[in-house]
């Protein structure tokens, strides 16, 4: 329980806490933020499927580019993981600009997501491989002026 936890346990685990909610906090952003760091989040997820794919492996949750629904998947981790982790956090940040920028945009961001019309569909996904040349494709990782171009919206 909790309450048997010392005070350096407990302060570790407000840290965690607070790490993970900085970790995912691209989905309490304003949506164009949002809408470009979940390309790029599928983009990486999309293409470790691809790779799975290629070795006979299975292919992990949220990683094959023919059975995701972006939308869908983004509503999940929304209502899941985010918000309740953030209201977790408001425990400890009480303060109404927490609730006004950060919860209440979770909220019309996951409205959004329920939306018949979402900023994002799987085809709306580039391949990732596609998007590199084949050697630095080949190590997975994207070159750093792709990563620039991607967050700022040059795509």
């Amino acid at each position: 329980p909790i309450y048997a936890e010392s005070v350096a346990d407990r302060s570790a685990r407000v840290v965690s806490m607070f790490l993970k909610a900085a970790d995912i906090g691209h989905a309490g952003k304003p949506l164009e933020i949002t809408r470009r760091m979940t390309i790029r989040i599928h983009m990486e997820f999309f293409a470790q499927g691809e790779e799975e794919r290629e070795l006979g492996l299975p292919i992990s949750p949220l990683c094959d580019r023919n059975e995701v629904n972006v939308a869908g998947s983004q509503v999940g981790f929304l209502h899941h993981l985010v918000i309740p982790l953030y209201k977790a956090v408001h425990f400890f940040v009480t303060s109404d600009e927490f609730l006004n920028d950060c919860l209440n945009r979770l909220e019309a961001n996951l409205s959004h997501w329920q939306s018949s019309n979402p900023c994002v569909c799987t085809d709306d996904i580039p391949d990732k491989r596609s998007s590199c040349d084949s050697t630095v494709a080949s190590r997975g990782v994207f070159p750093q002026e792709q990563i620039v171009k991607l967050i700022n919206g040059f795509e």
